[in-house]
């Protein structure tokens, strides 16, 4: 970098000094020009003085013409090199002195005129006192002037080849200063570089040397990594072949596992179908049989084998619903409803077997829990169910509650529901909680043989609700309970909400109601709804010190909501007491029955009672009673709003078609339609639908799916085609063994009103011949 820098400089200083010499020499020449033209001036000057002397002196004669003409010449002469000489740049004394020189030459020039033409006509002294008094002198200063200028020029130019010396000796005194300091900076750093250049060269003998060395280390390796390569080579070579093979077998057996599965699926769908059909003769034909008269011992028999079929069905389904979701095939639905009539419907379904064991079912539902949601609502009620059915399974005293609670929501409709099935059952030890969960697992082998069932239950509504977006868990302390609980995320569906879930009712705001209930759950639960209503409330769980304050009379009450089955004083003989006190119109009672108590069917005359309530006690059912008792109308129960009430719509006026290819099917559906009062023709496969269409009109065609020559399904659809008429097309209900995810659907794609699965159950063909009356009556 120095020796750049100093290299810089000695170009820069060299640059400078001919920059400078250049401009010096370009004074120089000017300054010998301007001496050249100065002393041709004088030079010219000098002549003409001359010449005019030798005019004067000599007077030759015939001369005159050719001094006036070297006059001329001279003028002429002067005049271009004093032109040139005002074409160089000229100090202020050279300028002031050529002006005089000019001036003089001009006044000679008029003085000269005069003397000539004083020679020409022969005044020779007049023409030589001009001259010598006035010519003369101006000539003088003129060559004066023009002595000047030259001695000017010549000091400009001594000055300048003077300075041009000077600058010439320090630029080059400089340059060889610089030059210098640059020859030992230069030969520093060639020292330098060729001590680092030799060690350089010695660092790279020695790399040489190493290179070489690691080379043939290299070429060693490289020989040894070439042959490892090659049997690395062929080892994935290898690898790949086997590879491929198994990509191969891989996909012959991802065939044949598909090919399994769906061999699996139509195995489980015939499976379903066979084992379904006789099933259906069996339960249905003792249910039959039990409403018959039967001898004690007949009565026990035929209840064991309706018990074993109804074990054996609900077994059946459980594996089905297991095996759907281990294939991956269960699909879950996405439709609004009302989770408290899901709730509700599955309280319904073991209720029957809870009152055999005298349980108390309660439903404990919050009131900030959206009424209706979004999700599949069958599987809802397959956990709840399933849940309920353990509990009473496993509890012989006390009570079973479900638990409705919000977990959590956000802005955009989206929230958590927590249900929670608590029972004071036998408990689970601690050590065994984590097997529940577990396929054909019971806590205890010997619950098997004590209660029952496959150990599926749990691991098919843990498995139902995650697919849902829940999570499961449970707690339990042995002979105290356990709690099941399970969440669902589902998203809120706006509906109008019903009149049983409105605060401060119209009908029921101020009603004073006492309430009478030993069930300390129970009781808090009524007391809390009615609160919700508008009601003041007192209550008791002691039916002797309600029945005290009614004798006191110290407070006035405007109807008693009282359960039937109490200790010390049950709800009849409590009711009893009180119309010893208060008539029917004065305090009317509303009582709760458990469902199959004998006690109420044996009761004579009811109509002490302006109201009944079966439990667990429905909100809806609960709103409707306390209002019917205060607006004086009587009470219907849903299920008695049937077609069969309605005049226009009587059993015998409905036309009913049996398709149905099963001989003992056919037997048992037809005793179940007359048992409800209704009668049928039969139809063997479809073809004979199509046929008995033809001849006459059906309301009604109970439609199985599976059957020779023409299945329920087609034949459906051929009589949408064909009976494209309102009125003119019957109402068809499915009614098949197929209990597999997607069955219902199909029959619905294919035109099917309805569906119900076998073994199918006076209930269930009742409700669906309800939903057929109802609809043509809308």
């Amino acid at each position: 970098m120095m020796v750049i820098l100093l290299s810089v400089l000695i170009v820069t200083g060299l640059s400078r000094i001919q920059n400078v010499s250049q401009r010096l020499q370009t004074v120089v020449d000017q300054s010998n020009v301007k001496i050249e033209l100065t002393s041709l001036l004088y030079n010219i000057v000098q002549r003409r003085l001359n010449t005019l002397y030798d005019s004067l002196l000599y007077a030759i004669p015939n001369e005159e013409d050719k001094n006036q003409n070297e006059f001329l010449v001279l003028d002429e002469d002067f005049s271009i090199a004093y032109g040139q000489l005002q074409t160089i740049p000229a100090s202020s004394s050279e300028t002031k002195y050529l002006e005089s020189t000019r001036k003089n030459l001009a006044l000679s020039l008029s003085l000269q005129s005069s003397i000539l033409e004083a020679l020409h006509d022969g005044k020779r002294e007049q023409a030589l006192s001009i001259m010598q008094q006035q010519l003369k002198p101006a000539y003088e200063e003129a060559l004066n002037a023009l002595s000047q200028v030259l001695r000017i020029h010549t000091q400009s130019t001594r000055d300048a080849e003077k300075q041009a010396m000077e600058v010439s000796e320090n630029g080059y005194l400089f340059i060889s200063v610089v030059g210098a300091i640059t020859v030992l900076i230069t030969l520093l750093i060639a020292f330098l570089i060729m001590r680092r250049v030799t060690h350089t060269e010695e660092e790279l003998i020695l790399a040489k040397e190493e290179a070489e060395t690691a080379a043939r280390m290299n070429a060693i390796l490289l020989e040894d990594t070439s042959k490892e390569v090659e049997i690395r080579t062929a080892q994935l070579s290898e690898t790949n072949r086997e590879l491929e093979h198994a990509i191969v077998q891989l996909k012959q057996a991802k065939n044949t596992a598909e090919s399994a599965s769906r061999s699996k699926g139509e195995f489980l769908a015939n499976m379903s179908h066979e084992i379904r059909t006789p099933m259906n003769a069996v339960i249905g034909m003792t249910k039959l049989l039990l409403d018959t008269d039967l001898k004690p011992e007949q009565l026990d028999f035929v209840q064991t084998i309706h018990g074993s079929g109804e074990t054996l069905l609900s077994l059946i389904n459980d594996i089905l619903d297991f095996s759907k979701i281990e294939a991956g095939k269960l699909d879950l639905e996405s439709n609004p409803f009302n989770v408290l009539d899901c709730v509700e419907s599955a309280m319904d379904l073991v209720a029957s077997k809870a009152s055999a064991k005298n349980l108390e079912l309660i439903t404990l539902f919050e009131h900030d829990v959206p009424l209706s949601i979004k999700g599949d609502v069958t599987r809802l009620r397959q956990i709840l169910l399933n849940l309920l059915s353990n509990a009473v399974k496993f509890t012989s005293h006390g009570e079973i509650r479900v638990h409705v609670t919000t977990e959590s929501s956000n802005a955009a409709g989206g929230i958590i529901l927590g249900f929670a099935i608590e029972d004071t059952g036998i408990g689970i030890p601690a050590d065994r909680i984590d097997s529940l969960f577990e396929e054909f697992t019971q806590v205890d082998a010997t619950i098997t043989r004590r209660y029952g069932g496959s150990g599926l239950g749990l691991a098919i509504s843990k498995r139902l609700c995650e697919l849902m977006g829940g999570t499961f868990s449970v707690k339990s302390t042995v002979d105290e309970g356990s709690t099941f609980k399970f969440t669902l995320a589902t998203d809120v569906v706006d509906n109008p909400i019903p009149q049983c879930l409105h605060p401060n009712d119209a009908v029921l705001m101020g009603k004073r109601i006492l309430i009478i209930d030993d069930n300390l759950t129970h009781l808090n639960l009524l007391i809390k709804q009615l609160k919700h209503w508008g009601c003041e409330v007192t209550a008791f769980s002691d039916p002797i010190a309600a029945l005290e304050l009614l004798r006191a009379r110290t407070q006035a009450f405007d109807a008693i909501l009282m359960d039937l089955e109490m200790p010390r004083l049950n709800g009849l003989v409590l009711t009893y007491e009180v119309r010893q006190l208060y008539s029917v119109k004065e305090l009317p009672i509303v009582i709760m029955v458990i469902l199959g108590s004998m006690a109420w069917q044996d009761l004579g005359n009811k109509s002490q009672f302006p109201a009944h309530l079966y439990k667990p006690v429905k909100l809806a059912q609960l709103h409707r009673g306390l209002s019917s008792v205060f607006t004086h109308t009587p009470t219907d129960e849903v299920k008695q709003l049937s077609a069969k009430a309605h005049n226009t719509n009587s059993p015998q006026s409905i036309q009913i078609l049996l398709a149905e290819d099963n001989i003992t099917n056919q037997k048992v559906a037809l005793l179940m339609l007359k048992r409800l009062g209704y009668r049928a023709d039969v139809a063997n496969d479809g073809e004979e639908v199509l046929m008995a269409l033809e001849n006459r009109p059906y309301d009604l065609i109970f439609m199985d799916v599976q059957m020779p020559k023409l299945d329920g399904l087609e034949a459906t659809r051929r009589i949408r085609q064909r009976w494209t008429q309102p009125a003119q097309s019957p109402y068809i209900i499915a009614m098949t063994a197929h209990a597999l995810q997607g069955y219902r659907e199909q029959c619905i794609a294919a035109g099917m009103n309805d569906y119900v699965t076998k073994p199918i159950k006076l209930e269930e063909l009742e409700n669906s011949i309800n939903r057929c009356l109802e609809e043509q009556i809308i």
